[in-house]
């Protein structure tokens, strides 16, 4: 045709009019628009997800953690985690006395046998709180810091109406409260609330569902009895102790 033969090309050139770049910011305008109303949606089913989340089951299993809450255990299962957390108590006591305190080895447990039941306690009541909490890390610090602090508090208590024992005494050390608690102390049991429920209880869990419920069922029972000795012995060896005190200020005192 004549505009072939004129070297040109058959028909407008829109780019060359500026024809295509008029609808360009129309067509950010419907992009942006679109990309917006897709925002606002997935926002909107983001926040309904949240909210109908099964977080009890997504905790168990959220970086390989299985960490149940304690009321999801059978007995058995209850007081194996007691046992294991007080043996762990008892074995940290102990080294940490020994290498900072009186280089030596000290029984740091109120029985005889290698336990401190007060760490078994935290750590049972740790495993109280909720369990979206499991896979957090600065509420499960303050959260296990606040739990343990007034249980230590109340066992200093308990055992010295008891006992009229100190077990243990704060008062050299700063912001204690009447040397039964103190900062240091809250602040290491809120690292070991984020140690034991990250790291130490789901090889727990690993441990128990390895050995299997006949296991566990015989260990506890066995374990227990062991357990229940061991205390009537200890009670009747401080009360003992404390009749002969007794006796002593009265001797003082004539």
């Amino acid at each position: 045709g004549p505009c072939a033969l004129l070297g040109h090309e058959r028909g407008p050139n829109f780019n060359n009019i500026g024809f295509m770049h008029f609808f360009q910011p129309i067509e950010r305008v419907i992009r942006a628009k679109y990309f917006t109303r897709f925002l606002v949606s997935l926002f909107f089913r983001v926040k309904i997800l949240i909210k109908n989340f099964p977080f009890d089951n997504f905790c168990y299993y959220f970086l390989g953690m299985k960490v149940i809450p304690i009321y999801k255990m059978s007995f058995y299962e209850i007081f194996m985690v007691f046992i294991i957390f007080s043996l762990i108590g008892w074995f940290s006591e102990v080294i940490f006395t020994f290498l900072f305190v009186n280089h030596k080895f000290v029984n740091r447990g109120f029985l005889h046998g290698p336990l401190c039941p007060i760490y078994g306690v935290g750590g049972l009541l740790i495993l109280l709180l909720p369990p979206r909490l499991y896979s957090t890390w600065l509420p499960l610090f303050l959260f296990s810091m606040v739990l343990c602090t007034v249980v230590e508090y109340f066992s200093s208590w308990i055992l010295e109406k008891l006992f009229h024992t100190l077990w243990w005494d704060y008062s050299n050390v700063p912001l204690n409260i009447n040397g039964r608690v103190c900062l240091m102390m809250s602040v290491l049991f809120g690292l070991l609330g984020i140690f034991v429920i990250h790291f130490v209880m789901p090889e727990i869990m690993s441990f128990i569902n390895f050995l299997g419920r006949f296991w566990i069922k015989r260990f506890s029972l066995v374990i227990l009895v062991i357990m229940i000795l061991d205390f009537a012995f200890t009670v009747n060896k401080l009360i003992n102790f404390h009749s002969v005190l007794t006796t002593i200020h009265k001797i003082e005192n004539k």
